[in-house]
Parts: C-alpha cells; sequence; structure tokens
C-alpha cells in the first residue's frame, strides 16, 4: 500500500493510495471528509464538506493533513488533523483528530468516504458480499467495493473518544479490529462466502 500526496497550499491537499501501482482510491472530488456541527441547543448548524488541508506532513509510511477553519456561525476556530498511515501491505488507518477551545459543548458528526477511480465491478459490506448499495445496519461498519472483481478495497470505521471505543466495534481477546478486518478481505479475496460460523471466527 502506497500514499500518493496531490494538490497545493491553494486548492487542498488530498491522498490517493495505491495498491502496488493500481489507484485504489482516489479523493480529489470527494476530499478528505465532511463536518456538521451544532451548538448545545441545536439552533446553528455549520456545514463543512470536501475538507482539503493547507499544510501536509509525509514519511514514507505516514502522512499528515492538517488545516485551521473559522466556524463563522458559531464563532469557533477548528484545528483538523487527518493522519494516514501504512499498518500492513494491505492495510491503511486514517484518523481524524478534531479540536477547538472556544466553545464548552459543540456537537459534531464526520462523514469520510472511499471513492475508486474507475468504476468498481461490485459492492460488498461485512454482511453481504453482494450488497447492492443503500443503508445497511450490520455487525460492524465495513463496506466497499471490487475492483476487476479480483481486488477488494473497503473502509471500516471505529469511533474513538479519548480512550472509550463505541459499543458498535468491539476490540476483545487481544485481537484489533483491522486485524480481523484484514481476514474478512482475504476472505472476499478467495471468494469464499460469509457464512455465519465464518463471521463468528472473525469477530471472536
Amino acid at each position: 500500500m502506497k500514499l500518493h500526496v496531490l494538490g497545493n497550499k491553494n486548492q487542498g491537499y488530498y491522498v490517493n493510495i495505491y495498491y502496488g501501482s493500481q489507484l485504489i482510491m482516489e479523493q480529489g472530488k470527494a476530499g478528505e471528509l465532511d463536518l456538521y456541527f451544532d451548538n448545545e441547543d441545536y439552533s446553528v448548524r455549520e456545514t463543512l464538506k470536501g475538507w482539503k488541508a493547507t499544510s501536509v506532513e509525509q514519511s514514507e509510511r505516514k502522512v499528515v493533513l492538517s488545516g485551521n477553519v473559522y466556524l463563522k456561525k458559531l464563532e469557533a476556530d477548528l484545528s483538523v488533523n487527518v493522519i494516514y498511515e501504512v499498518v500492513s501491505s494491505q492495510l491503511v488507518s486514517k484518523r481524524i483528530e478534531l479540536q477547538q477551545n472556544n466553545l464548552s459543548l459543540l456537537y459534531y458528526s464526520v462523514g469520510t468516504s472511499i471513492t475508486a477511480a474507475d468504476k468498481p465491478s461490485t459492492f460488498w459490506s461485512f454482511d453481504d458480499n453482494e450488497n447492492m448499495g443503500g443503508v445497511a445496519h450490520e455487525t460492524y461498519p465495513a463496506a466497499g467495493y471490487m475492483l476487476n472483481d479480483t481486488l477488494a478495497v473497503g473502509l471500516l470505521v471505529i469511533k474513538i473518544c479519548g480512550h472509550a471505543i463505541s459499543a458498535a466495534v468491539r476490540l476483545n481477546r487481544g485481537k484489533s479490529v483491522l486485524e480481523r478486518y484484514a481476514k474478512f478481505v482475504m476472505l472476499i479475496l478467495s471468494g469464499l462466502p460469509m457464512k455465519d460460523s465464518v463471521k463468528k471466527e472473525i469477530i471472536s
């Protein structure tokens, strides 16, 4: 897995991901993330779509995208960091860090996505390796697409607030979610059906 930084300070920096020489994720149009903010009584909403960074730090296996945004309606200064790191030959982690010191309470939601450079051959989710799209409520928040019916590309979302990990994604028995996810992707690549016994083995 390789991280390739594109863009500039004026138009914004973003990261594309390659598997060997193949471009598997392209973020130029979508940007790195979408952000939605509400004040304490939900009377004021601020929206930031298609965020891209104004500065970048890069090493061989890690990219840190950074930028500051002024939320005019909320009168707050927001600091954003998006940190990509190559975990293994098949895994890249994307960590989003938000910080503001103006408001005592600020509600937010974050949207991030993966976009294929070429039209995917099929789509999949954790509980359905032939997903047809739409809203999915499944065992893990994992979904993605197949390229040329041979390469599975996917996104697994883990929400971490301080040291607490949401109940939707559990880390247990000493195995990380990333390790489980890698195992899941390998099953997809092997063309094996996602039977209940297989899912149980990944989760447990």
